[in-house]
């Protein structure tokens, strides 16, 4: 950005770290749905420029100067297994917090993100604030 100003990958890094703590919502490109920018939805090893969209099961690659979604990716085989594993967890706690947003907050992005690591499963359904559902099994797999 010229002499002495912030370079471009800076600001992109800024604006990154502001989506994400604003819990910004982006289009799904051809989907009718949006999904929002949080960290728990932030996927690893490219700068922060995709996201996952667990509802369609993709990667949304992430334009955060533009704050919009500028095309999707399939996930990863681990990704996909973590996401797969949490799946009905994930599609219960959502279609609860679905009936709570609709009743509660009109018009708003609601997006719940399931992992199965381990014994564990995760689900997180953010709206400006964080609301974790944390599941343990007894058994190493959760069925």
């Amino acid at each position: 950005m010229g002499d002495g100003g912030i370079d471009a990958k800076a600001l992109d890094e800024m604006v990154m770290r502001v989506n994400k703590t604003q819990f910004l919502p982006v289009s799904v490109p051809g989907a009718g749905y949006s999904v929002l920018l949080t960290a728990d939805g932030q996927l690893e090893g490219d700068g922060g420029l995709t996201f996952l969209d667990p509802q369609g099961k993709q990667a949304l690659v992430i334009a955060h100067a533009e704050q919009r979604c500028t095309g999707v990716q399939e996930l990863d085989a681990a990704t996909r297994a973590e996401c797969d594993g949490a799946d009905r967890y994930r599609e219960d706690v959502h279609t609860a917090m679905q009936q709570y947003v609709a009743e509660h907050l009109p018009g708003a992005t609601l997006t719940t993100y399931g992992f199965h690591r381990g014994s564990t499963v995760k689900a997180r359904a953010p709206h400006r604030c964080r609301w974790p559902v944390l599941l343990s099994c007894a058994k190493p797999r959760c069925a």
